[in-house]
């Protein structure tokens, strides 16, 4: 059964610039599968609706999700996040494309947490996780201020809002954690000698 409370939209960040990867990591391949594949199957386990956020939106036209352009391009993640809560009439959890580890137990801790906050953010090993969380319809026009003053930083604009810090989690051990991502080539053969 698909995860409804208050009805949430899944999405997935794919507008970065790839400069330390070399590539589209989003279509890079695992065992023969490209990780937003991968993401896309567990995300779509967990939510009834899906979109994807990339600015080079004919790569990821076959993937039968609708695909949005940031508002303004190169304003980062912030402006990614800001740009699926004005696409949707929801709240969303919010994923990054190079995260082959996302787990459905651990999105739906995040999403069920959500409750009166306006954001859930997962603490892991001392590490806030603003990609891998869930943002309410709420923090549209905090967004909107720090993205009209070019204050970007996903750190800053989350002290303007009522955050949920999540830092239980449980997963197999057997793997990278759900929050790791790929931002090297040395981080995507680590994934790769995982899986």
């Amino acid at each position: 059964m698909k995860f409804q409370k208050n009805k949430i939209t899944g999405v997935i960040l794919a507008g970065g610039k790839n400069s330390r990867f070399g590539a589209e990591k989003a279509l890079a391949k695992i065992n023969g599968i490209r990780i937003i594949d991968r993401i896309i199957t567990v995300m779509r386990d967990v939510f009834s609706e899906n979109i994807i956020i990339a600015n080079n939106e004919d790569m990821y036209k076959g993937l039968c999700l609708n695909v949005y352009p940031d508002k303004v391009k190169g304003r980062g993640p912030l402006m990614g996040i800001y740009t699926a809560l004005c696409h949707t009439s929801t709240d969303i959890f919010v994923t990054a494309c190079d995260m082959p580890f996302i787990n459905a137990g651990i999105m739906k801790k995040i999403v069920d947490s959500l409750d009166a906050y306006d954001a859930v953010i997962p603490r892991y090993e001392g590490k806030s996780h603003f990609l891998h969380a869930a943002y309410s319809l709420r923090c549209i026009n905090s967004f909107k201020k720090r993205l009209d003053v070019e204050s970007l930083k996903l750190k800053e604009v989350t002290k303007d809002l009522n955050c949920n810090i999540i830092e239980k989690f449980e997963f197999e051990d057997s793997h990278l954690p759900p929050f790791f991502n790929m931002n090297t080539r040395d981080d995507f053969i680590l994934a790769k000698n995982y899986l």
